[in-house]
């Protein structure tokens, strides 16, 4: 979605490319279900998704999980692992260090959320808080450390926000998820308009119910389990929940 930017803050509009190595970090918070898809699916296919080769740098915890990444990726480009909290500027910088150290960094991508239902009249400050600052300051200022990284290489690169369909959509029970999700889709359309013309590319993907652990739980915790999962396999118009991988 490139676009016009103001004169007063139209960043360097000319192309450096850069042959060689590509970096990407990869910001991931609840689902890292997701995060090994994206990785695992990028990295098969990495001669077409990034032409000049690509070394992920995640955001992760889970020691078996980070175990399993490593095993996928023993003869693909190299996977760095950060461990902190994608909310926090310095875990952000950090990575985006990590990155830049392999190679210019090409990309970045999104994925950090927190998932967490409630109301307006029963709302949970500290749930609501911690919430917006992963979903929303978490992006914003990963996103930041992207774009300044490709003006200071006088290259384009991609940014990739995972958003949801909740951007758009509204349903009972998920008000600050669902607001957050809408920032992440205002800050996207943002980012492309503002440095389009720097060869800066900004895009959302906003799954649907996606069959992940997190999803899971939730469905098994309610009192009518199957009804639940069936009305989200509804919301999808191939009348089932999708697969991470195939985000």
């Amino acid at each position: 979605m490139p676009g016009e930017a103001s004169s007063a803050s139209r960043p360097h509009a000319t192309r450096w490319p850069i042959k060689g190595r590509a970096t990407w970090p990869l910001m991931k918070g609840a689902s890292w279900s997701l995060a090994v898809a994206l990785v695992s699916v990028a990295l098969s296919v990495s001669p077409f998704a990034v032409p000049d080769g690509a070394s992920w740098v995640l955001r992760s915890t889970p020691t078996a999980l980070k175990l399993r990444v490593t095993r996928s990726t023993t003869l693909a480009p190299p996977v760095v692992v950060v461990d902190g909290d994608a909310a926090n500027r310095g875990i952000l910088s950090i990575a985006r260090n990590a990155a830049t150290e392999l190679a210019p960094l090409r990309g970045w991508v999104n994925n950090a959320a927190m998932v967490g239902m409630g109301t307006l009249h029963e709302a949970d400050p500290e749930m609501v808080s911690r919430l917006f600052q992963l979903n929303v300051e978490g992006y914003f200022w990963g996103c930041s450390e992207a774009v300044r990284t490709f003006l200071d290489q006088r290259t384009g690169g991609a940014i990739v926000n995972i958003s949801s369909f909740q951007a758009r959509a509204a349903f009972p029970g998920w008000v600050a998820y669902a607001m957050s999700k809408a920032a992440v889709h205002g800050l996207t359309r943002n980012v492309a308009a503002e440095y389009g013309r720097a060869g800066i590319r900004a895009n959302a993907v906003e799954p649907g119910a996606i069959s992940t652990p997190w999803n899971s739980d939730n469905i098994a915790r309610q009192a009518h389990p199957e009804t639940i999962r069936a009305e989200m396999e509804g919301l999808s118009p191939l009348g089932r929940m999708g697969e991470a991988s195939e985000i």
